[in-house]
């Protein structure tokens, strides 16, 4: 189970869409007090740098390009605006985007967690739909609705603060934050299936038993 977590985890970054776009964040955080064209100017510059830099490695780029759009845009949200919060009003939008989301999945009857879950397992929808599987998942997805609907608040609320303290706030509750909550609604999920007692996919899919009980 941890080494699975792991290769979920490490297969998130290693397309460095979350790396690759924290970076121009943080230097617009920093020079954002000072000037704020020279700071979006100063992401933007970065962003290319990244996007040219992992081409020449020969990475596929899409997670630097991910990011020089998003740099792109807020970068010109800020411009506009003439305030920082505006580099910072996408990343509110995608967090609330998120949470909405989630809590959309519950009303349809599959959870957020489960069909992210089947992109990468592909085990059949019947399964995660099973009364003694689909809980387990509706409990994690309102864990993932809390998480970025709390996110989303907070980031509104400093969307008029300092840039400093709103590029830490986004970034600790980034791709650190996405790490921790990953881990910790994984290994609930896992035990919450144990406790519920339904078939593991192993069991479901072959008719065997079989000790990894999934998600």
């Amino acid at each position: 189970m941890v080494r699975e977590l792991w290769d979920d985890a490490r297969e998130l970054l290693a397309g460095r869409t979350i790396l690759d776009g924290a970076i121009p964040v943080l230097v617009f955080g920093v020079l954002a007090g000072w000037s704020l064209p020279v700071a979006a100017a100063a992401a933007l510059g970065l962003s290319v740098l990244i996007t040219v830099w992992r081409r020449v490695k020969g990475d596929s780029g899409g997670g630097a390009l991910g990011g020089l759009l998003g740099v792109v845009g807020a970068g010109g949200l800020a411009v506009l605006r003439g305030r920082a919060g505006g580099f910072f009003l996408p990343g509110v939008i995608r967090s609330g985007g998120i949470a909405v989301l989630a809590v959309v999945s519950l009303l349809f009857g599959l959870p957020m967690v489960a069909w992210t879950s089947k992109v990468f397992r592909r085990w059949p929808n019947e399964w995660y739909r099973h009364p003694q599987v689909r809980p387990a998942y509706v409990e994690t997805t309102l864990v993932w609705a809390a998480y970025f609907g709390s996110r989303a608040l907070v980031q509104a609320v400093l969307l008029d603060e300092a840039a400093w303290l709103q590029a830490a706030v986004g970034l600790l509750w980034g791709w650190p934050g996405t790490v921790v909550l990953m881990a910790g609604t994984y290994f609930y999920g896992i035990w919450r299936l144990g406790r519920l007692g339904g078939p593991s996919i192993g069991e479901w899919t072959t008719g065997e038993p079989a000790a990894q009980r999934g998600f």
